[in-house]
């Protein structure tokens, strides 16, 4: 399901850069509320802060040249201007209190920036993220699946030329 979002999210790019306009996530709110969400029992939860995704493009710059694939590489590339990740899952906690976050993280994520809405049966995954004005960028994605109970958040910025060179 997650791939399936993300494989439509890289598809859908050509049409989200049409729309702009739309305001920013709440990207302090949303900090705030994956802290609160991670020191709750039973959260799995990983994080990169800036030096930790900073290593990361550092490895992934020293591993270019290793990459055959052109598509793989023009990901890697197109993925250089995250700053931050955290990834949490919630799964393993009651229901009422999972129903809790899911409600928490909907009212954080303000509905202007919603860029896709994935349904594939009882799955859903929806995909914020911000548009700049000129369409050249997004900002903050942000993936959220209440069917699994689970919040990807990736703070930084995207450019969309170098997402539709991906072919």
């Amino acid at each position: 399901m997650k791939r399936t979002a993300i494989l439509l999210l890289l598809v859908m790019m050509p049409l989200i850069g049409m729309a702009g306009g739309q305001q920013r996530t709440r990207n302090t709110e949303l900090e705030s509320l994956v802290n609160q969400i991670s020191r709750t029992p039973g959260v799995e939860v990983v994080k990169l802060g800036s030096l930790g995704t900073g290593l990361l493009r550092k490895a992934i710059k020293a591993g270019m040249n290793d990459v055959t694939d052109p598509q793989e590489k023009e990901m890697l590339n197109a993925l250089m201007g995250i700053k931050k990740i955290a990834v949490i899952d919630y799964s393993s906690c009651n229901e009422s209190l999972s129903s809790k976050f899911n409600r928490k993280i909907e009212k954080v994520l303000d509905a202007d920036n919603l860029l896709v809405d994935v349904k594939d049966d009882s799955d859903s995954m929806k995909i914020y993220g911000f548009v700049t004005e000129d369409g050249s960028t997004v900002k903050d994605f942000v993936l959220h699946s209440s069917s699994d109970n689970s919040l990807i958040c990736l703070f930084g910025t995207i450019s969309l030329d170098k997402l539709m060179e991906i072919r």
